[in-house]
């Protein structure tokens, strides 16, 4: 077996059963065009980055809007879910970072309207350096289990995953 070839992580096999085509790249219906947009603007720098995905409970008839804070990249998905960048600020680590996110996700989904009690969220920190052509985190962001935004005295609580 040989090397892959240059900018193809190690980690993927160089060959895939059933041709190149067997797993598809991210699409749109997955993730809005605006945050994939800024994850490629964003990848390859020296920051610390959460990635959230933000849903509704199952069985709520509600939706979830965009929400318009400046720390804060979000864009609504095709299917409904909200995704959610935010750069770390210098000198902070993700237990600060998860507990100023929760409260800015809060503030701003309580202004919208949303049902609190109803969002679920799954928040992966990571650096932008480990951001990939292979959409890999991107994957693992989408596939992390969700949990509730609210904890039972009825404050935001931001679960690292």
């Amino acid at each position: 077996m040989t090397a892959p070839p240059f900018g193809y992580s190690p980690e993927l096999p160089l060959r895939r059963p059933g041709g190149p085509k067997t797993r598809p790249a991210l699409s749109a219906a997955r993730l809005p065009g605006g945050i994939a947009s800024s994850l490629r603007r964003l990848r390859g720098l020296h920051l610390r980055l959460s990635l959230c995905r933000i849903t509704l409970a199952p069985g709520c008839d509600s939706r979830l809007t965009p929400i318009d804070d400046r720390s804060l990249i979000a864009e609504v998905a095709n299917d409904g879910s909200l995704f959610v960048i935010f750069i770390h600020p210098q000198g902070i680590d993700d237990v600060e970072a998860e507990s100023g996110l929760g409260a800015r996700l809060e503030q701003s989904l309580r202004e919208h309207g949303a049902q609190l009690g109803a969002l679920r969220i799954a928040i992966l920190h990571c650096s932008a350096t480990a951001i990939d052509e292979s959409d890999a985190t991107l994957d693992a962001v989408i596939d992390l289990p969700s949990r509730p935004l609210l904890r039972a005295g009825g404050r935001a609580e931001v679960v690292s995953i």
